[in-house]
């Protein structure tokens, strides 16, 4: 369980500095629906008690609807469907990364999956981590579940996630209740009930309830 929280935050630390360092050109966008924001969003960011984070927790957007030096792949309608990266194709050391994402038939998201293998070694990694060599292979499948609100607008009611890090696999459940939505349409606070299962280990089902908080600014 620790190997595996320690390999996820290195995860999300390295997809979210990948992400904040390439750029596309302008047109309208809807990369905020992988935020589940909507709107003219600048900056969001969530406050959560949850055990793995995760790429889509914050983000900061121009006002074309990309977040800030995207590097996602749009649809003819502006819908994110996919990230494909590779730092270097020629070299054992270097990341690669991809991502796509599958709608449901109202457009909502219905799944995205992730693959991810990173390599590195060298001074840093010696100095770092206290290991000649750092490698990560590590597979994603989030599926969605909707509701409709009180306003009648779908909201994620869970998300179920299935991963396999370094060939130890383990899935989580998110259920969310208890919404509170802000002026433009997007929610500020909800309650989740997070269930973490290992199949292939010892450790029971790990079971946490915790109230998410979310800090938007528009423009």
């Amino acid at each position: 369980m620790k190997k595996l929280f320690f390999i996820s935050m290195r995860v999300t630390v390295f997809l979210t500095l990948l992400v904040s360092c390439l750029h596309l050109n302008a047109q309208e966008f809807k990369e905020g629906i992988l935020y589940d924001v909507v709107g003219p969003v600048k900056d969001v960011n969530l406050n959560s008690k949850k055990i793995f984070p995760h790429l889509f927790d914050k983000a900061s957007f121009n006002t074309n609807g990309k977040t800030k030096n995207s590097v996602t792949v749009f649809d003819d309608n502006g819908y994110p469907v996919s990230i494909d990266l590779d730092t270097s194709p020629n070299n054992d050391s270097g990341l690669h990364l991809s991502l796509k994402v599958n709608y449901d038939e109202n457009h909502q998201v219905a799944s995205i999956l992730t693959e991810y293998n990173m390599a590195a070694e060298g001074d840093i990694v010696r100095m770092v981590l206290n290991e000649n060599s750092f490698k990560v292979n590590w597979t994603e499948n989030r599926s969605f579940q909707y509701r409709n609100n009180s306003f009648g607008v779908p909201e994620i009611s869970n998300i179920y996630v299935s991963s396999v890090t370094n060939s130890e696999d383990y899935t989580s459940d998110y259920t969310y209740t208890d919404y509170v939505y802000d002026k433009h349409g997007n929610w500020i606070s909800r309650n989740v009930v997070e269930t973490i299962i290992f199949p292939n280990g010892p450790t029971p089902p790990m079971t946490n309830e915790y109230m998410e908080t979310r800090d938007i600014s528009y423009y």
